[in-house]
């Protein structure tokens, strides 16, 4: 994943976006482009599993202009990159993955995605850590079920919840 990470930052949003699809086909991973208004080009994983119940991760891949985009967001590019891959080659995949576009300047990648699709649960990644840290945070309050299962179950023995990591954007 370093790799991938490495591979990924310090270009355009544009050379973001073509770096995706590169490490995509490669992989054989199915894939297909969502356009809308505002230039905004979603890349969703696995659409077939649209159809049923699933859940949704998402992160987006642009770039504030002059920022090496490595925290925001390429760590989390590189991360749904690496569970994409284990993911093709499971038969029993839940998941849709989705690169949204336009985040830094507007959020239009993500209010497309929700004009067109539904999702049982949607795990949106952003900043995702500083160093050896994980951050897991909800922005619809502590009462959220399924930020409490992340923070209180699963990452519980690891999650510092008072610091949040520098943002290099």
């Amino acid at each position: 994943m370093k790799h991938t990470l490495e591979y990924i930052s310090n270009v355009t949003t544009y050379g973001r976006f073509n770096r995706i699809l590169e490490i995509l086909d490669s992989n054989n991973i199915p894939y297909e482009i969502q356009n809308g208004a505002h230039s905004v080009k979603n890349i969703i994983l696995f659409p077939e599993n649209q159809k049923s119940e699933h859940i949704t991760f998402t992160a987006h891949y642009d770039i504030i202009p002059k920022s090496s985009g490595a925290n925001d967001n390429g760590a989390a590019i590189a991360i749904l990159l690496n569970l994409a891959m284990n993911l093709n080659e499971s038969e029993s995949k839940q998941v849709v993955i989705v690169f949204l576009d336009k985040e830094e300047f507007g959020g239009f990648g993500c209010a497309l995605y929700f004009q067109t699709y539904k999702t049982q649960l949607m795990v949106n990644m952003d900043v995702c850590g500083s160093g050896d840290c994980i951050v897991i945070c909800d922005e619809t309050g502590l009462d959220n079920p399924y930020a409490k299962l992340f923070r209180d179950g699963m990452f519980s023995d690891i999650i510092e919840t008072d610091n949040m990591p520098y943002c290099d954007s």
